[in-house]
């Protein structure tokens, strides 16, 4: 009889190792920004405020919104989506990687067209490094 065991990877020690995958900050940028074209934005806002630790970077876009399944989705680490032809995206991990390259914390908030109410979610290292889950 054979024996299945879960060998899910450490999520502590996985996102501290995709954090070094490499990423200039243009890059990181770039990445995100590809994004925002992807979900049909036409106008793409980008933010910078350094204050030390709490630096901030942001993106704003008019694109097409996700609600929240889309954005738990979006948040999964090799989340599950099929991208089109001409999307950079294959692998879903550039929205993760490319931030997490760059920040601690991923803020995703967001108005899909024909909703009412925004949705958000966030990825917190700190929160994975103290618990080794993901959520």
């Amino acid at each position: 009889m054979t024996t299945k065991v879960s060998v899910a990877p450490s999520a502590r020690r996985l996102t501290r190792s995709l954090r070094d995958i490499g990423y200039s900050f243009e890059s990181a940028i770039a990445d995100l920004v590809d994004n925002s074209i992807a979900a049909g934005a036409t106008k793409v806002q980008i933010s910078i405020v350094f204050d030390g630790k709490a630096s901030t970077i942001s993106l704003i876009d008019n694109g097409n919104g996700m609600v929240g399944s889309e954005i738990d989705e979006a948040m999964r680490f090799g989340s599950r989506r099929t991208y089109k032809n001409g999307e950079l995206g294959r692998y879903g991990l550039g929205l993760k990687t490319a931030t997490l390259s760059q920040a601690k914390r991923l803020e995703v908030v967001s108005l899909a067209k024909g909703a009412e109410t925004p949705v958000a979610r966030t990825l917190d290292l700190d929160f994975i490094n103290d618990t080794d889950r993901w959520e």
